[in-house]
């Protein structure tokens, strides 16, 4: 983990470098590893390389331990309801907020993804929001409770990383994947919400709700939604059931299992128990395990925009469809079967080398996604940065009220560490979040500095 514990673990800049003189550091929280690290590493080096010391590890470790870091620029990656009490204490102790939406780009309708990832006053606490591209900035733009605060279409450093020019920093991962695993088809599974890793936070097990369960407007696609769970859940046990066809079909190959990092991993076994060829893992970035796969399966989820994006053969298998409850983006981006017999046909195309997506992806990828070419995201969001307007330091009774703050939403994430079934869990952090060791890092900047020729000197 590369965080602050009262020690210099941070990413430096080469000695050379001017500091900006009032906000001389850079926090960047990781809630996901697999889903944001190498990204945000790729953002350190960028800031490093402008002359930024940068603060980069664990969301909740680093939370805990916000009164003791320096006053600096803060990216959140959510401006959720539950963002709001720690904006404050943020601001209180002079910090500066900006922030993007991790879960900006994939959403089900418009108005289900504002009620449940965006709340005005979380976002009127910001300097400056950062969108994945023309459509997240202009639904933003047009929320009831939007006050203003400026957005900027920049594009999102996990984007870069797909990009022609750096995806050879996966090359030699997806190279082993290959060897290690030869010839295989992945199923990327995004069922957290009906299979959570915490068996107490799965929501939809009991079914379809009560006939004449009526839902309140405001609850409707929210975790809430009895009629949304139920659905979910269903799709679930239709991927849970396919299983077995997929790895009978093609019994040379193996079926690789990802699931979701906030999924629990025993259904998934058990549905491919006694299949030798079939293996459930979750491990480090889903960039390499696209690339290396011979085909990728989804059902809504982000890695089927990814693997598009990469010009993968992707399909969508939607064995239940729903106008309201699907998630359209990565569906659309994909070859869309609902059949077993049509995924199974689909496979085959594609192990075949005769894979077609049969939609025309590219305008629906511009409008969702800046910074696909010409400079690349972590530099737009930088000249962003650096352009902010510079914060005094904060009146003492604001700093002494974030302080007292600060430390009592420590004692209580640390408390909940030990509830059994809280998303505070210390076992559910550290599943999302495994240690890293500045060795680590310091040989995945080495990887950046051979891809790009640049972030010479920084150190960790």
């Amino acid at each position: 983990m590369i965080a602050w514990h009262g020690r210099d673990n941070r990413i430096l800049p080469r000695p050379d470098c001017r500091m900006k003189p009032t906000h001389c550091h850079l926090i960047l929280p990781v809630e996901v590893s697999s889903r944001e690290w190498d990204a945000k590493l790729l953002l350190a080096c960028c800031a490093a390389e402008r002359g930024f010391p940068v603060i980069i590890g664990c969301h909740a470790r680093i939370n805990q331990r916000i009164y003791a870091l320096p006053r600096s620029i803060y990216i959140a990656k959510g401006v959720t309801r539950r963002s709001r009490r720690m904006f404050e204490i943020l601001k209180q102790l002079g910090h500066t907020v900006v922030a993007w939406d991790e879960e900006g780009l994939i959403y089900m309708k418009p108005e289900f993804y504002l009620a449940r990832k965006v709340f005005g006053p979380s976002m009127a606490l910001t300097a400056t929001l950062f969108a994945w591209g023309p459509e997240n900035a202009a639904l933003w733009c047009g929320a009831p409770f939007y006050d203003g605060v400026p957005i900027h279409s920049t594009g999102n450093p996990r984007i870069d990383l797909m990009r022609p020019e750096l995806r050879c920093y996966f090359a030699d991962h997806a190279a082993r994947l290959r060897e290690r695993f030869g010839r295989y088809i992945l199923i990327n599974t995004n069922f957290g919400w009906v299979n959570h890793f915490l068996a107490e936070l799965s929501q939809g097990r009991n079914g379809a709700p009560e006939p004449g369960t009526v839902v309140r407007e405001d609850h409707v696609g929210t975790k809430h939604d009895p009629y949304l769970s139920a659905y979910r859940y269903q799709i679930l046990q239709r991927f849970l059931a396919v299983v077995p066809a997929i790895a009978r079909r093609f019994a040379d190959r193996k079926v690789i299992i990802r699931p979701h990092p906030s999924e629990s991993h025993q259904a998934w076994r058990d549905a491919g128990a006694g299949f030798d060829n079939v293996i459930v893992i979750h491990e480090g970035n889903a960039i390499p395990w696209l690339m290396a796969a011979e085909v990728n399966l989804h059902n809504g989820c982000t890695t089927g925009f990814e693997s598009s994006l990469l010009d993968r053969p992707t399909i969508a298998y939607r064995p239940l469809c729903h106008a309201d409850y699907d998630i359209p983006l990565p569906n659309a981006v994909s070859r869309a079967v609902e059949t077993e017999a049509a995924l199974l046909e689909a496979i085959e195309a594609a192990v075949a080398g005769d894979f077609e997506f049969g939609v025309d992806r590219q305008a629906l990828v511009r409008d969702h996604v800046a910074a696909l070419d010409g400079s690349l995201a972590i530099d737009r969001i930088m000249e962003v940065i650096e352009g902010l307007e510079q914060v005094g330091a904060p009146a003492l009774n604001s700093y002494l009220g974030g302080q007292l703050r600060a430390r009592a939403r420590r004692a209580e994430k640390i408390w909940n560490g030990f509830v059994p079934g809280h998303h505070n869990n210390r076992k559910y952090i550290g599943h999302r979040f495994p240690d890293k060791t500045t060795t680590d890092v310091a040989a995945e900047i080495d990887r950046f500095q051979g891809v790009l020729g640049r972030f010479a000197g920084t150190r960790v």
